[in-house]
């Protein structure tokens, strides 16, 4: 006949949390929001027909974010992209939203890494006005975002 041996169990409870103060935060690996009006001339009328966003300080570190860009240029077009950007370069993907009319490229200056957008469409009245929404992840310091034409907002 069999006999019933005795057993413990042991009980383990744990509790998780996630808050807006947690998650956008300004130290290390936080989360930041930038936002902003961007003016880029048209190729037409000007050989500067680019603007740097914004940029990496943290040299080969990097940073990955993504940008919104709704209704923003005379003709009535949206942009949006997934970027990762350091010193190594710049790595993107569009969204469905892109018409060949607004272009991505990298410029660099010492320990900087810039996110240039480029107006793409020859015409002479085609000024690009673009409308910025950045959600970026600044990888291992809180300092690696900047920009001289979009403000932070959290």
């Amino acid at each position: 006949m069999a006999s019933l041996q005795g057993t413990t169990v042991t009980t383990y409870n744990a509790t998780t949390s996630a808050s807006a103060n947690t998650i956008l935060n300004t130290s290390v690996g936080s989360v930041q929001q930038w936002a902003g009006y961007v003016g880029v001339p048209t190729p037409y009328n000007s050989a500067s027909n680019y603007a740097d966003i914004l940029y990496n300080t943290n040299g080969y570190a990097w940073i990955v974010g993504y940008v919104s860009m709704p209704a923003n240029q005379s003709y009535n077009t949206a942009h949006d992209f997934w970027f990762a950007l350091s010193l190594y370069g710049l790595k993107y993907t569009f969204g469905v939203t892109n018409d060949g009319l607004m272009g991505l490229s990298t410029y660099t200056s010492g320990n900087n890494s810039y996110l240039r957008v480029t107006n793409n469409y020859n015409a002479s009245w085609a000024y690009a006005n673009y409308h910025c929404n950045v959600t970026v992840f600044c990888g291992s310091s809180s300092s690696s975002v900047a920009s001289s034409v979009l403000t932070r907002v959290n």
